[in-house]
């Protein structure tokens, strides 16, 4: 399948928080720092992270850290960038070393700002993906999860390209849920790289699995009225740990499946609901 470059892309490239800090690290200690001075920065840093037992990271580790609004490019230049205030705020919950050394709520106040500050403004685009996800699942017509498939779904779209969009959005992601599904068959889109980066390792959703007890020949499906608990739920269907993707990779948003794969064994058997986390609720009244 062909890349396609219209429409959000997924940061599926480096999703550990942790790693974002070192490489930031690299950043603040070597600041300001061009495109081509900091790749041989960034593979060295990487080392050291894989060497700390932090997730590796690819080569647009720059683009990463942009993306999330952690580095600025300087005024009238393309190539050359410093860390942001909220690159700074990062920074200050870890130490050299890439430890955290804050407590869960600063930890997921944080978290919650640098995911919020995710950015797409590629092909005419001027919106933040994450507020509007993180609004979605404050939203009482959403019932407060969302799925792999419809956040697929919802970057895929070419249309989606401001955050005055929001309305919109979510009348789309309202009508795919009567479907559920983008294809019956696994795997069907990156979104099941990049969600559970957010459990696993940001502390801002949680996840539940869904048993599907019959798929309909609308596309539409019949859920178990009961979460699967965690064993039961792997077994079901590994929905994906936290995994490095590339860019490359992460352009096909949703996959066509092999036709000559096609049975039974590699359909979805649950769906995967991701909720904001009680931590995050608390601090969303708090704030």
């Amino acid at each position: 399948m062909a890349r396609n470059l219209d429409k959000i892309q997924l940061p599926t490239n480096i999703t550990d928080i942790a790693m974002l800090a070192v490489l930031l690290r690299a950043v603040k200690n070597n600041e300001p720092l061009t495109t081509q001075d900091s790749k041989p920065i960034f593979e060295e840093a990487k080392k050291d992270g894989k060497r700390k037992k932090k997730s590796n990271g690819d080569t647009h580790t720059e683009k990463a850290l942009y993306t999330y609004g952690l580095i600025k490019y300087v005024a009238n230049s393309k190539n050359c960038f410093v860390v942001t205030p909220l690159g700074d705020e990062l920074l200050s919950i870890y130490d050299d070393d890439g430890n955290l050394t804050c407590d869960e709520n600063t930890f997921v106040k944080t978290t919650l700002k640098v995911f919020a500050a995710w950015y797409a403004d590629n092909k005419g685009r001027n919106i933040h993906p994450g507020q509007i996800i993180l609004k979605l699942l404050y939203d009482k017509d959403i019932e407060g999860y969302l799925t792999e498939h419809e956040i697929a779904h919802f970057v895929y779209n070419p249309l989606f390209k401001s955050d005055e969009q929001f309305d919109e959005i979510k009348d789309f992601i309202l009508s795919f849920r009567k479907t559920s599904l983008a294809s019956p068959y696994t795997k069907t889109t990156k979104s099941y790289i990049f969600l559970p980066s957010l459990v696993n390792n940001w502390h801002i959703l949680e996840k539940e699995s869904v048993e599907i007890l019959q798929l309909l020949s609308d596309g539409s499906v019949i859920l178990a009225d009961n979460a699967l608990d965690e064993v039961d739920a792997e077994a079901a269907f590994d929905d994906g740990e936290d995994t490095i993707d590339t860019e490359e990779d992460s352009e096909n948003v949703l996959e066509e499946p092999n036709t000559e794969t096609l049975s039974e064994d590699n359909m979805y058997k649950t769906i995967t609901k991701y909720r904001l986390t009680e931590q995050v609720k608390k601090s969303s009244k708090k704030a």
